[in-house]
């Protein structure tokens, strides 16, 4: 595995026959998760053992059932992707991790969790806590260092499963608000304006505009 700076001029060469998969990560989401990432880019990322092993194997076996993974599966598997990834780049360069080995597998399990429960319109702090067997205060703290909260964060990809279904048409048989219910979000007022904060329009305006196949 080797990470490179798609915005930046680059050659890959390779003399013999080769197939590869290409991931394209927003560079925001690295830059908040690693320090200087750019200082690494044009490096092999070990994948021989350890975590870049797992990570690799990861890497290719969601390549190798992609026929079998909905929209949404394929689009929660992701996170864990870039999860994985960010440990693996912490093995090649001489900056530390924004959090320790430890506690990134904690905040991924975390985020596995709340995955896996996102339509709990009554998921909070405590039932997250209660679930994952740690404190609030440890969890929030986990999040901190990521420059976000625990509640900021579980709306946020609450926010982005419903932008992504309004804007398929795969699920233009499903209304807004099944939508937005379908999330976790029971207050409809609430769930159009967080909405709009975060995209810049309404989900009805969003749907109308932005919708692909």
């Amino acid at each position: 595995m080797t990470i490179y700076d798609a915005t930046e001029p680059h050659r890959i060469t390779i003399p013999d026959a080769f197939s590869k998969i290409l991931i394209s990560i927003p560079r925001r989401m690295l830059d908040q998760r690693l320090n200087n990432i750019g200082k690494i880019t044009a490096t092999q990322i070990p994948s021989a053992e350890g975590i870049g092993s797992l990570t690799s194997n990861l890497i290719q076996s969601t390549v190798d059932q992609l026929e079998q993974f909905s929209k949404l599966q394929f689009q929660s598997l992701s996170q864990t992707i870039i999860d994985m990834l960010t440990l693996s780049l912490g093995q090649v360069t001489e900056n530390k991790l924004t959090i320790n080995n430890h506690r990134q597998i904690m905040l991924i399990r975390i985020k596995q969790y709340i995955k896996s429960v996102m339509n709990d319109p009554e998921l909070n702090a405590t039932k997250i806590a209660e679930a994952t067997g740690l404190s609030k205060r440890y969890i929030n703290n986990l999040f901190n260092e990521e420059n976000t909260s625990l509640m900021h964060y579980l709306i946020e990809q609450r926010l982005e499963l419903c932008r992504y279904c309004l804007a398929s048409t795969f699920y233009t048989h499903l209304s807004i608000t099944q939508i937005a219910m379908r999330y976790g979000f029971n207050n409809m007022s609430h769930f159009s304006r967080v909405f709009k904060k975060n995209y810049g329009y309404s989900p009805t305006a969003y749907r109308q505009l932005f919708t692909y196949i």
